[in-house]
């Protein structure tokens, strides 16, 4: 009888030391506060929108992040301290990263489950901008995240970019175009008359040049000081995403936004657009997902 007491002792002990280090495991990995991955983006917004008010032009933007798995706050609004006139109508529900529906074996939970983590996704929307707040453009950095509990986190978002959508010159015809879950595309257009490739402009060059190579016409982009094109020429451009070297670049989502200058025979300047939204394709662990909020706390 004290040989099967002695034994129950020895078993509430242990019952006792692993919930005991549970629970310090649990406070160990727990989030202060939800986690926003940065975006690097540059929107079209379209003010002739005859359905909406202010549309995107491009597709429907989100944000990207991750909180304790029991949370079961959702984001009701967001702000932007640098334009206060900016108001944005956030869409959160259960569905995945890229549209993608979550499917959990526990229904009370929100988000796609990591262990201790739920990934998550914000679908945004414009629903109020003063027109003249795009005489030029605006650069978003920062933004304030209210959860549906009255909690609010401010945290840098990386930079977006928005601004009036244009047309672009009529020198080129679009063709075709593909793109891979890889994160690489291909496009074609037809040259309509004679043009000299004389520059582009791009932004977040310095974050995503790392990650990002682009060529026209083969050539790299980067090298590319001179192309000559004829009428009915095809220019191609293709983009391919390299493999990231660190948590944070692979965490981090962009797009890409080129604005490539040609010039004809009378110097006159023409304009291409050229924009493409990789579709990353990662897999996602609680272990990558502890290593990223020790990588963020030594930021």
């Amino acid at each position: 009888m004290d040989v099967n007491k002695r034994i129950f002792r020895i078993f509430l002990i242990i019952i006792g030391i692993v919930a005991t280090g549970c629970m310090i495991f649990i406070q160990y990995v727990s989030l202060a506060e939800p986690i926003f991955f940065k975006q690097y983006a540059d929107l079209s917004v379209n003010l002739d929108d005859d359905d909406y008010q202010y549309g995107l032009s491009d597709e429907l933007f989100s944000f990207n992040y991750f909180t304790n798995a029991e949370d079961k706050r959702v984001v009701s609004y967001v702000s932007f301290p640098e334009y206060p006139d900016l108001h944005i109508q956030p869409f959160e529900d259960d569905w995945g990263m890229f549209g993608l529906d979550f499917e959990t074996e526990q229904p009370d939970l929100i988000g796609q489950l990591y262990g201790r983590y739920s990934l998550r996704e914000v679908l945004w929307q414009i629903v109020d901008l003063p027109e003249e707040s795009l005489d030029n453009e605006l650069i978003l950095n920062e933004a304030i995240f209210y959860f549906s509990d009255g909690s609010e986190v401010k945290t840098d978002i990386g930079q977006i970019r928005l601004s009036r959508s244009a047309s672009d010159s009529e020198i080129i015809e679009f063709l075709s175009g593909s793109s891979s879950s890889d994160g690489d595309s291909r496009s074609n257009f037809k040259v309509l008359k004679p043009i000299n490739f004389s520059g582009f402009e791009a932004h977040f060059l310095d974050q995503i040049s790392q990650r990002v190579e682009m060529k026209i016409n083969n050539q790299n982009i980067y090298d590319l000081e001179e192309l000559q094109l004829e009428e009915g020429d095809t220019l191609t451009i293709v983009s391919q995403i390299k493999p990231a070297q660190t948590l944070q670049e692979r965490y981090t989502r962009f797009n890409l936004s080129l604005k490539l200058i040609f010039t004809d025979e009378k110097d006159q300047e023409y304009y291409l657009t050229w924009k493409e939204s990789p579709s990353f394709r990662e897999d996602f662990s609680f272990t990558d997902l502890y290593k990223y909020t020790k990588e963020q706390e030594g930021l």
